[in-house]
């Protein structure tokens, strides 16, 4: 490797990855955490961990997004099929095994690289290291005021719609509804500070990433609305398109986080 690209190129091998990442179900866009085990070219071996089992376990069958980059065969995939799945014995959580099938083009330059078993991050498009991690945090905030911006929009524009009853829907709007933007609110807020924080920071990455929290950041990150929650009180498909489009910013929020980790990871 070049002097270069060792500057401006950085790999990891895959098992130094510890730090779980948010995945989500295909079906009801719910998210859950994971980490990484193991890759090959067909596919990915991922642990549920044991605090999470009691919220989410994953079936058979079942379509979940990993909001990674997994690089097999020269295609970027970033979704699959749980393959198979047990209970680990030692107590760790739930194994599945992803068969990867789904991706896009690349919206960072960070992926696994399954051929080479390492985490590959390019960092020379970024004026720095730091510059990337800025964009994550920039990115973050911008999908969490996009999420914020739909709801205050729908919340007037539901209240036609709904099936419920004038009286119900006051109640729902109320103590629902409201309360999932308050909550958005807060969220975007911290995600703004957090954007501006990243943005100042004029050390190295490593500094930059050791006062970033990450248990605070996925919170932020978290869907503050329960999809299914709405569908029983929205049956117009018109509507329900507005809901599967916030879903799709919250897809686009875990993808960020997922790579901020990578990022932060790189710097342990």
């Amino acid at each position: 490797m070049s002097d270069f690209q060792s500057r401006r190129e950085t790999r990891l091998p895959i098992e130094s990855i510890v730090l779980p990442f948010l995945g989500s179900r295909g079906a009801d866009y719910q998210p859950f955490d994971y980490i990484v085990q193991d890759v090959s070219p067909g596919g990915v071996k991922i642990v549920i961990p044991s605090w999470v089992l009691g919220r989410e376990r994953i079936h058979q069958g079942e379509r979940i997004n990993l909001h990674v980059p997994f690089e097999i065969g020269g295609k970027v995939l970033y979704s699959g099929t749980a393959a198979w799945q047990r209970l680990d014995l030692d107590g760790q959580g739930q194994i599945v095994g992803v068969a990867m099938d789904q991706g896009r083009p690349l919206s960072y330059p960070v992926f696994f690289s399954v051929s080479s078993r390492q985490l590959a991050i390019d960092f020379s498009s970024f004026e720095s290291k730091g510059s990337l991690l800025a964009k994550l945090a920039k990115d973050l905030y911008l999908l969490k005021q996009g999420c914020l911006i739909y709801l205050k929009h729908l919340s007037a524009f539901f209240s036609r719609i709904s099936d419920l009853s004038y009286e119900e829907y006051g109640q729902f709007r109320e103590f629902v509804f409201e309360d999932i933007i308050a909550r958005t609110k807060k969220n975007a807020d911290y995600l703004t500070m957090f954007h501006e924080r990243m943005a100042k920071s004029n050390g190295s990455l490593e500094e930059t990433c050791a006062v970033v929290d990450l248990a605070e950041l996925r919170q932020a990150v978290e869907p503050e609305m329960y999809i299914e929650l709405f569908k029983s009180v929205y049956t117009d498909s018109f509507a329900m398109q507005y809901l599967y489009a916030i879903k799709e910013l919250e897809n686009k929020l875990y993808m960020g986080y997922n790579t901020l980790v990578l990022v932060y990871c790189s710097t342990l």
